[in-house]
């Protein structure tokens, strides 16, 4: 992805007309993309998990009830140029959010995001009880709730699934497109994410440094679930 100096200029603009707070552009993904086959990894992708009791909101905001999601390695088959795209496009935001008043100290790694089918939910379930986590593990989750600030997601497939952004008093619905990427403040919005079928999103987070904390550069939930005894 090449951003034009020009364009960083045009994006900060912006977003400072949307109060800092919600950027919807199409992403400028390369030739070398198929997004057929990146359609088709997300579709085949058997690792899906379900978030950790009590912070699913954190990651897969108000829908997490009905949806799954996935931590992505960088070379994974059939998806690593796209992740690859998202990461340039976060590490541009990211040289631009000193001036948002939101200096980065870092990203999450790219999470897929889907609708579970009934299957889904049983195989995915973990139980309430019984699950033990060490205090790192929760330490990083509370972490990430505190840091988290700026969330990218990209829509791949499908064109009748709704995204809403919440905000206090008010609730903005967004049509959900293949290839729309929405950037928005995740510390002033809160989301909902209603995918039709096969239809995924893929984020990325930006992280904030915590005041008196020193941050987790590479803070990533999948791989703090195999601390999970």
């Amino acid at each position: 992805m090449e951003i034009a100096p020009n364009d960083i200029t045009a994006l900060l603009q912006t977003l400072r007309a949307q109060d800092y707070a919600v950027l919807q552009l199409p992403i400028a993904v390369a030739p070398r993309i198929d997004r057929t086959s990146v359609h088709e990894a997300l579709q085949g992708r058997e690792r899906w998990q379900p978030e950790f009791p009590e912070f699913e909101n954190d990651t897969m905001g108000r829908s997490f009830l009905q949806n799954k999601v996935s931590w992505l390695d960088d070379g994974d088959d059939g998806l690593a140029d796209i992740c690859k795209e998202l990461v340039e496009l976060a590490e541009v935001v990211a040289s631009i959010t000193p001036d948002l008043g939101l200096p980065s100290s870092g990203r999450t790694r790219v999470m897929a995001h889907t609708a579970s089918t009934d299957e889904d939910k049983k195989q995915l379930a973990l139980p309430a009880q019984g699950i033990k986590v060490e205090a790192s593990v929760l330490q990083d989750r509370l972490l990430f709730r505190e840091q988290r600030k700026v969330c990218i997601l990209h829509i791949v497939g499908g064109s009748d699934g709704t995204l809403t952004l919440h905000r206090e008093g008010s609730d903005i619905p967004v049509k959900c497109q293949d290839g729309m990427t929405l950037v928005f403040r995740h510390d002033i919005f809160d989301y909902s994410f209603d995918p039709v079928k096969d239809q995924h999103a893929l984020q990325v987070w930006l992280l904030r440094d915590s005041p008196g904390a020193v941050a987790r550069r590479d803070f990533d939930p999948k791989e703090a679930i195999k601390k999970i005894p």
